[in-house]
């Protein structure tokens, strides 16, 4: 009866130490699916945040940063200043050259905004051919230093292109906090002296 037990006792501690290694090995493999898809959610909310296009920030994600940034600045009278960006003549590039020609201006402005902004600056697609870029904790004119460095650019890409030219306007305006109009009246500040530069040109 004696080796019985035994026997009987031995065969439930293998039974258990089964258990338990099933259990772990699930473990192990809820853990895995875990990381799997926060991983995938977090690619998704990376997706969500981006223009389809240009793979810069959305409108939604801008005026969201940009929101943010009024608020800083209405409460700690540091300089807020955007700068509203357009492609001049898309329109036309696009009835002569097509919309991939279009669309390709597009990315390389794209491409040449995100590339020379500051790393705390921010650039995101406010629609078709116009974006907005963010500049935190910055004047007007530290704002069009940089600008200017952006256009610099476009003229090193236009030597460089066989076709039609890429051309911007844009407006700089640094944030009134005297008046603190709301994000839609700032933007269109901006969009005004983007439109009386192209105006000038």
């Amino acid at each position: 009866m004696g080796e019985l037990e035994k026997d009987k006792n031995e065969l439930e501690d293998i039974r258990k130490e089964r258990q338990i290694k099933q259990l772990n090995d699930e473990l192990i493999q809820l853990r895995d699916e875990c990381q799997r898809l926060t991983h995938e959610l977090d690619k998704w909310k990376e997706y969500a945040r981006k223009d389809d296009m240009t793979e810069i920030l959305n409108k939604r994600e801008g005026k969201k940063m940009l929101n943010h940034e009024i608020e800083v600045a209405r409460t700690t009278g540091n300089p807020l200043t955007i700068c509203f960006v357009d492609i001049d003549d898309l329109k036309t590039i696009n009835d002569v050259l097509g919309h991939m020609e279009g669309d390709n201006l597009i990315l390389n402005t794209a491409r040449i905004l995100k590339e020379n902004i500051r790393k705390h600056d921010v650039v995101y697609r406010f629609g078709g051919d116009e974006f907005v870029i963010i500049f935190p904790n910055t004047t007007h004119q530290e704002a069009q230093e940089v600008c200017c460095r952006i256009e610099k650019k476009i003229e090193d890409y236009n030597l460089q292109s066989t076709k039609f030219k890429l051309n911007i306007s844009y407006g700089v305006c640094q944030y009134p906090t005297m008046n603190m109009p709301s994000i839609t009246e700032y933007i269109q500040l901006a969009d005004k002296k983007m439109y009386d530069m192209k105006k000038k040109c």
